[in-house]
């Protein structure tokens, strides 16, 4: 009792320090609901030409519907010669051998290319409307040359917002990226998403730098892109946080693979769950998905309901970002509760010592004094490993003993929520809502606790057997065979968390997740409301010592797994936290059925075991 004393303390100074914070979370998220779309021009370009109209009235046609912005890529050789604008021709004798020739016959592009290539430091000749240039093969589709300002000036005139899409030329020195940006485009522009696989500058820090300070000049933004990786792109970030902004959207490549109406709800789900402000839509170009402008247009429109359905504003983001963090003594509190949260828990393996309440609090408090990020980092991570564990082994000491399970049921979920509220308000700082930041050890947070609740389970001696014993001699065949199966789970499990899983999510699965989002709002996560909860109502229907070790163990284990996943969604400072209690209470209340339909199913297995498990044992028949 007297340790359930410090968890208490510990659960009523998190709640109150968390108030604040959560006040002015629930403020800003409940604020912060306006959501850019920006058209792909190209794919805009392209549709037109295969339909024969002219893409110009395709960009009219998107701005009655109110999409206002458009992306503008940069030029690439490959795309000039595929439409016939840069013409191939053969040399004359006397022309330089490492040089490719074209004919450019428009005057204002030729001179636009010829500029650009002579700014990377690009050999060019000019004779009439015949460039010759020293562009390799393999670079036609992964340097910019240039911009066509006649599209740049048209779509301006038709009030188009203009976000362009530049190529980096690697290791660019500053004096070039200067001259660069000085390019009439830049005083058109309005923002930046990147083409290519790294940002402008990149990896040159000296024009990082550069690059930040003229988009803080220009009061750019730009979009760091989901999923991607561009190189250069957490450095920018780092330097230019108030002009950061994420975007998510779906590489060309990829888009092939989906429907419409996946595409659709994939766009939804980046702004819901993680409140993405800037989505980039390409159309589709490729069969079967694609059948007219019409089709594509429909699918735009569809996005744009969508969100406007979810409560969201399509509309201009702006920039700089204003930037907030938890207040200094709220951390310290943070860490102190988690101390006491710390005691508990070693108390549960050795023997209670005080000692671990200063020795827990004070580096940690020094941390955050020295470095606030890094002691939130710090905070979060020991808040992933200390929370979720001392929940299970309040459940194991009450079901242990057989004595107050409803009452476990509370403390476990009080504990479970101080870790929520520790690592949800603890990190509601500005620079990892942007992701410039993140949680640190995720897969720690995963791990760590089930293995402490299964050295738990056999130092309570909670099914009076030991680890050898269990391994060794009680283990029957079948079970070494659960056991092995386990293993994999286990592996699947931690390959499954996080953004490029080794195994993805199958196409049952991801119609099952689309229903579940369709239906609920927010879908609960899989190993809370099919693993985890389920695990422990099972857990409390049957006696303990009726069930043997093997499969008392993997149902504490699932418990375990299940409120790792619980705190795990609390990291996710970027999701609104409204939206992750009601992921949880889905996960909850679902989890009953799911308990109930495991139940019949094991008692039908049961039954079905027992009556035809003996066929074929002398002296037994079937109608036995």
């Amino acid at each position: 009792m007297r340790k359930n004393i410090f968890l208490l303390v510990g659960f009523l100074i998190i709640f109150f320090f968390s108030l604040p914070i959560l006040s002015e979370r629930w403020e800003r998220e409940s604020q912060s609901r306006v959501v850019e779309l920006v058209v792909d021009w190209n794919d805009l370009e392209w549709v037109g030409k295969t339909e024969g109209v002219d893409p110009l009235l395709l960009a009219e046609e998107l701005k009655k519907e109110g999409f206002n912005s458009l992306g503008i890529s940069e030029l690439t050789w490959r795309q000039l010669v595929s439409q016939g604008r840069a013409v191939p021709v053969a040399p004359s004798p006397f022309s330089s051998p490492i040089l490719r020739y074209f004919q450019i016959s428009d005057p204002l592009l030729r001179e636009a290319v010829k500029t650009h290539l002579l700014l990377l430091g690009k050999e060019v000749e000019e004779k009439g409307e015949i460039l010759g240039v020293n562009i390799l093969y393999e670079e036609e589709d992964k340097i910019g040359v240039g911009w066509d300002y006649r599209i740049l000036q048209a779509l301006q005139e038709q009030g188009f917002r203009l976000i362009l899409r530049p190529y980096n030329r690697y290791n660019i020195p500053p004096s070039v990226l200067e001259s660069l940006l000085e390019e009439k485009a830049w005083e058109m522009t309005e923002g930046i998403i990147f083409s290519g696989d790294s940002v402008l500058g990149a990896p040159r820090t000296d024009s990082l730098r550069f690059l930040s300070s003229f988009l803080e000049e220009k009061g750019l933004f730009w979009g760091y892109l989901e999923f991607v990786g561009q190189k250069g792109e957490t450095t920018l970030a780092s330097l230019a946080p108030h002009f950061t902004l994420r975007a998510h959207s779906i590489p060309p490549e990829e888009l092939k693979g989906y429907t419409p109406g996946e595409a659709r709800d994939r766009f939804l789900r980046a702004v819901k769950e993680r409140s993405v402000p800037i989505l980039y839509l390409r159309l589709f170009t490729d069969p079967p998905a694609f059948e007219s402008w019409e089709k594509n247009l429909s699918y735009l429109l569809s996005v744009k309901k969508e969100l406007v359905d979810n409560g969201y504003t399509p509309g201009e983001v702006s920039v700089p970002s204003t930037s907030f963090s938890p207040p200094l003594y709220s951390l310290l509190f943070f860490s102190l509760a988690l101390s006491f949260f710390a005691f508990y828990l070693w108390g549960s393996f050795f023997r209670p010592s005080f000692w671990i309440i200063p020795l827990c609090f004070i580096p940690l408090a020094g941390l955050i004094f020295y470095n606030p990020l890094w002691g939130m980092r710090v905070l979060g991570l020991l808040a992933g490993i200390v929370y979720p564990t001392s929940g299970v082994i309040i459940l194991i000491d009450a079901i242990s003993s057989g004595k107050g399970k409803l009452q476990s049921l509370g403390w476990a979920f009080m504990t479970l929520f101080s870790g929520a509220l520790t690592v949800s308000m603890g990190l509601y700082h500005w620079l990892f809502l942007l992701r410039i930041y993140q949680y640190w050890g995720v897969k720690v947070s995963l791990i760590a606790p089930p293995l402490f609740v299964l050295f738990y389970l056999f130092k309570k001696s909670y099914w009076g057997v030991s680890i050898q014993q269990v391994l060794l001699e009680d283990l029957k065949r079948f079970e070494l065979l659960i056991v092995a199966f386990l293993g994999i789970a286990a592996l699947l499990y931690l390959t499954r968390s996080g953004n490029f899983p080794l195994l993805p999510a199958g196409g049952l699965e991801t119609r099952i997740r689309s229903l579940l989002e369709r239906l609920l709002f927010m879908r609960p996560r899989t190993k809370e409301f099919l693993i985890g909860y389920p695990a422990l109502w099972l857990l409390f229907y049957w006696d303990k010592d009726k069930v043997r070790p093997a499969y008392s163990l993997i149902l504490w284990l699932g418990v375990s797994v299940g409120f790792a996943t619980f705190f795990n969604s609390f990291c996710h400072i970027h999701t609104p936290f409204l939206y992750i209690l009601l992921r949880f209470l889905n996960a909850l209340v679902l989890s009953l059925p799911v308990a109930v339909i495991y139940i019949v199913v094991i008692k039908l297995a049961l039954f079905l075991w027992q009556r035809i498990g003996r066929w074929g044992e002398r002296g037994h028949s079937a109608e036995n």
